[in-house]
C-alpha cells in the first residue's frame, strides 16, 4: 500500500481511529478518474475493533466524492459474499462482469517474475 500511495499523486488513506487515537479501520481511494472516486480497499482492525468504523469511512467517502464533484463512486469488485453484501448495503450495484482466477507460479517462470518484481 505504501508504494503505491508513493506512486500516486492522485490516491490517499482515510483512518477511522479510537478514542485511544488506535487505527480501527482505514479505506485508500484515488481520484485520479475525472467523474467517480475510486474505493481502492479497506480494512478494518481486529484488534482495535471498532463497531461501524467502516461504515463511517463509507460515509465520509461518499462527502469527500461530492465534495470534489465526482458524480459516481467505483466500489471495486465484489469478489466474495461479505463484500458484495457490504457494497450492495450502500447502494452499490454489478456494472461490470468478472472472473475470478488464481495463477499459481511454478519454477523458472515463478523464479523470474520473482526477480522482476523485487526490482520493480
Amino acid at each position: 500500500m505504501e508504494r503505491y500511495l508513493e506512486k500516486s499523486d492522485t490516491a490517499f488513506v482515510l483512518n477511522a481511529l479510537s478514542s485511544e487515537n488506535k487505527l480501527c479501520a482505514f479505506y485508500c481511494l484515488d481520484a485520479g478518474a475525472d467523474n467517480f472516486l475510486a474505493y481502492i480497499m479497506g480494512c478494518h482492525s481486529r484488534v482495535y475493533y471498532v463497531p461501524h468504523a467502516s461504515d463511517l469511512l463509507f460515509v465520509e467517502m461518499v462527502r469527500i466524492a461530492k465534495e470534489m464533484g465526482k458524480s459516481t463512486v467505483n466500489l471495486g469488485l465484489g469478489v466474495n459474499e461479505g463484500l458484495k453484501r457490504f457494497k450492495m448495503k450502500w447502494g452499490g450495484r454489478p456494472t461490470i462482469p468478472y472472473e475470478f482466477i488464481e495463477l499459481k507460479r511454478r519454477g523458472f517462470t515463478h523464479n523470474l517474475l520473482k526477480k522482476l518484481e523485487y526490482i520493480l
